[in-house]
């Protein structure tokens, strides 16, 4: 294996990986790179 390949296989890609928060107080769901707040009810996500 060549060095160049061992370090790609190393390296972890978060945004590609795409997952839901859901708020708490409407249980709207958001997607993670809403990073303000609910887009229902202005929540702030924490």
């Amino acid at each position: 294996m060549c060095e160049s390949t061992a370090r790609t296989r190393g390296i972890s890609r978060p945004h590609l990986i795409i997952r839901n928060w859901t708020c708490r107080l409407c249980s709207h769901s958001n997607p993670d790179s809403e990073t303000i707040c609910c887009l229902q009810c202005g929540a702030a996500k924490r």
